[in-house]
């Protein structure tokens, strides 16, 4: 009795699973990318997101998982394993992602449409339910509409249009990161005033359509930010913080704090780079994030402009609030 009791309520859990308005996410990328897809999943309003971390092949963290649940998402968002992996899955979705944002004219019209279907089909069998998917058409935001209790986001979704549309609704963010400014990470913080600055290095020596920020733009940035604000610290992140110290560390930067990254955790990282007053950010979307997420209500927000190199920026990327400083972007 007891164990056909066990089965009644293991049935009576999954038919409430796939009633319950869901969104799984094709997570893909580093943790700043895997925000934006998180947070055009919280713009939808359902009651669970789960995240899908086997074919995306997203940047994982010290305990094996995605690099995203380092920090508070909130109750509603786990994650998901689908029942098959395999690379014929990994290079269909894969394709997916690339042909939904920049696609070919071959591809519009044809291959494009035969392995979406291909996708649905693999996606529907694998949740045992139907599943509405939503491709994002740029790097940045899509206007999207669900129509089916339970859907797919394929995308990057860069894009502040998302965390403001959840925001807004007052949708299920208020036990998360997504949420409007918490505590600080330590009471001391709050007695100076401090500038923090992202100079991305690193992979993108190797990314030359994104391309290196020139020091000229930093220089520039805390110029002006000194000019409009009393600055007590500045504090410089960089995942190479010698060659951003060689780069930046004398006359107006002689006296900066420069943090690496890589002595701490991913949590305690971001988490620091929260505590600014004011931001000169670099073209990355860890920094944006770091910006958009600050525990105090920054007086300044500079980002670069261009964005990248040579590709162009994605759409509704910068809030109209943030100011833009012109820069020669180089690959060296």
């Amino acid at each position: 009795m007891r164990y056909l009791g066990e089965l009644n309520r293991n049935r009576i859990a999954e038919d409430y699973e796939m009633t319950t308005d869901q969104a799984y996410v094709y997570l893909t990328g580093g943790f700043g990318n895997q925000l934006f897809q998180v947070a055009a999943a919280k713009s939808l309003n359902v009651e669970k997101i789960k995240l899908i971390k086997d074919i995306g092949r997203p940047r994982i963290n010290s305990h094996g998982k995605p690099e995203v649940f380092s920090i508070n998402l909130g109750p509603d968002v786990e994650e998901h394993e689908l029942r098959h992996n395999n690379s014929f899955m990994s290079k269909v979705f894969g394709y997916l992602l690339r042909s939904s944002i920049s696609p070919t004219l071959a591809e519009k019209l044809i291959f494009r449409k035969l392995m979406r279907l291909i996708g649905s089909i693999i996606i529907n069998y694998e949740l045992g339910a139907r599943v509405q998917i939503i491709y994002s058409d740029n790097v940045g935001y899509t206007e999207f509409k669900r129509t089916r209790s339970i859907v797919l986001l394929i995308g990057y979704f860069q894009s502040y249009r998302y965390l403001e549309e959840a925001r807004r609704e007052n949708l299920k963010i208020s036990q998360s990161i997504f949420a409007n400014r918490g505590p600080t990470l330590m009471e001391m913080y709050k007695k100076k005033t401090r500038v923090v600055i992202h100079y991305r290095l690193g992979d993108y020596k190797q990314e030359k359509a994104f391309g290196i920020l020139n020091p000229d733009y930093y220089i520039r940035a805390l110029e002006y930010v000194r000019q409009k604000i009393q600055v007590d610290e500045v504090w410089v992140f960089s995942d190479e913080i010698d060659s951003a110290r060689n780069k930046l560390g004398s006359g107006i930067f002689a006296n900066a704090i420069w943090i690496d990254p890589k002595n701490h955790t991913t949590e305690s990282s971001f988490d620091l780079m929260r505590q600014g007053d004011a931001y000169i950010i670099g073209n990355s979307t860890y920094s944006w994030w770091a910006a958009t997420l600050s525990h105090a209500d920054p007086k300044i927000v500079i980002a670069p402009l261009p964005w990248f190199a040579k590709i162009q920026e994605p759409q509704f990327l910068i809030s109209p609030s943030w100011e833009r400083k012109e820069t020669d972007i180089t690959n060296a």
